[in-house]
């Protein structure tokens, strides 16, 4: 009996342990590359973050709260370095659904888009809010375009002028206005053509390399959503239409330093060149958020994982392949989802704002992403590289056989090895060189060179989760000793 109880406790420790392996490996997927989580629930009722902006020291995160019963605009503003808050302007000009979607900071000035309800009929009206960087109230433009519901959505500007971008006609037709960055008065209208069904634009984003502006979303064609994306010259004339068969929506576009544009939305990414041709595709997920810096492709998707959806961030290169794929959300046991907005980077780190709660109760919630800790090397790239120089004489030939621990095996013959370079980031890979056969044989006069490289992608594990495995390796062996030692001593 006495043994019989110690083989089921110790099957107990091993279960325990395995559970808190599990427990682990979710927490470090949460926390990896992140330099900062904050969440915020100003309300017992469904608030949401939508959208980032950076000025100097701060960034401001705009979206809505329910403190007052029904949602109201809501801006924070917090500190970067660590997300403590600074500030907080609310305003609740309705006492239906009141939204600020994005935001843009241009010089001393804070632009925020979204929609109130303040007309009698509860149409929904377009809104434009206008702040210095202290947060006090500069203006508030709010227009009923067609006399249904009209929604502005997405803002960008080229120090100018500001582009926004929405539906008008109750969600039937895409809306962009262009507006004096000085008077903020309208200079330019553009009204996409009529269609079938339903269109909605969900971000505007001006080309930094071209004289073109860039507005991607949705259309409604036999009865389903489709991604489209429409560019317009600078004076907000159709340059062209770019419909992709893909289903759902275009939630953001990102550019490249050499011209290149990334359009992310429903199920993944597609790369055009800027004249709107599709160049490659990738398919991630459910993503909403893009921006392109130094190299990389960052996105924001909601995927489900371990029973719930959850913040996840990809790192793609300019080929779209994935670099890095983080569980942001990891140890929030909720449903967490990014909606469209703004994410900024200061060049050192990703600032993005989402929500996560329960369905009667969302709170806001804002990461700070280290760039170096989410693209540093993970990736171990065996180069080598050969000169060979034969002649009319009687030479040396000789196999060698190079072995890593991946089980990849390489075989080359050799006449003579002039350069080898091996570059190593892991330690985990091991070369071993063995001389396997000598021969003496005459050789023609050839001369080429000739470069094998081998790229893969490896895992690695935090230094904070090999030390609690080894910590918890260490107890349960303990335990597993001491009971042994009692039940020699019974």
């Amino acid at each position: 009996m006495s043994r019989l109880y110690i083989v089921v406790l110790f099957l107990i420790l091993i279960l325990i342990f395995n559970v808190a392996l599990y427990r682990v490996s979710v927490a470090d997927s949460s926390y990896v590359g992140t330099r900062w989580v904050v969440e915020s629930d100003p309300s017992s009722g469904n608030d949401a973050s939508f959208a980032v902006c950076i000025s100097g020291d701060y960034i401001y995160v705009v979206g809505y709260d329910s403190v007052e019963g029904d949602s109201r605009f809501r801006i924070e503003k917090r500190f970067r370095v660590n997300g403590s808050l600074v500030d907080v302007w609310s305003f609740n000009p309705s006492t239906g659904d009141d939204w600020l979607m994005d935001c843009i900071v241009v010089d001393r000035y804070l632009y925020a888009v979204g929609f109130d309800r303040a007309l009698e009929g509860y149409s929904y009206r377009w809104v434009l809010v206008v702040l210095d960087t202290n947060l006090s109230l500069i203006h508030y433009i709010a227009q009923n375009i067609t006399g249904h519901n009209d929604w502005a959505i997405s803002i960008d500007s080229d120090g100018a002028y500001l582009y926004i971008a929405g539906f008008i006609d109750g969600g039937y037709r895409w809306y962009v206005e262009k507006r004096d960055i000085e008077n903020l008065e309208v200079v330019t209208t553009y009204v996409s053509q009529s269609l079938e069904g339903m269109a909605t634009p969900f971000a505007i984003t001006v080309d930094p390399n071209t004289s073109y502006v860039w507005v991607g979303g949705f259309v409604q064609r036999y009865y389903m959503m489709w991604w489209r994306v429409e560019i317009l010259d600078r004076d907000l004339n159709i340059v062209r239409v770019v419909d992709l068969p893909i289903a759902g929506s275009v939630f953001s576009i990102a550019f490249d330093d050499t011209g290149y544009i990334y359009v992310i939305g429903d199920y993944g990414v597609v790369k055009l060149d800027r004249y709107g041709y599709r160049v490659k595709e990738a398919y991630y997920g459910i993503c909403r958020k893009a921006l392109f810096d130094n190299g990389y492709l960052y996105i924001v998707c909601n995927e489900y994982a371990y029973g719930f959806t959850r913040h996840v961030l990809y790192v793609l290169d300019e080929e779209l392949e994935i670099v890095n794929k983080i569980i942001l959300s990891g140890e929030i046991h909720v449903e967490a989802r990014f909606p469209i907005g703004r994410m900024s980077t200061d060049g050192k780190h990703i600032y993005v704002a989402g929500y996560c709660g329960p369905h009667d109760n969302e709170r806001w919630i804002i990461y700070s992403i280290d760039i170096e800790k989410v693209v540093k090397p993970r990736i171990t790239i065996y180069t080598y590289t050969v000169k060979e120089i034969e002649r009319e004489t009687i030479t040396k030939t000789t196999t060698v056989t190079i072995e890593s621990t991946s089980t990849t095996t390489v075989t080359k013959t050799l006449e003579q090895i002039h350069t080898q370079t091996i570059e190593k980031i892991f330690t985990t890979v091991s070369i071993h060189i063995q001389k396997v056969t000598e021969t003496i044989a005459e050789t023609k006069i050839h001369t080429y060179v000739e470069s094998i490289t081998r790229t893969e992608i490896v895992t690695e594990i935090p230094k904070e989760t090999i030390l609690l495995y080894t910590a918890i390796l260490i107890f349960v062996a303990s335990i597993s000793i001491l009971l042994l030692v009692r039940y020699r001593k019974k």
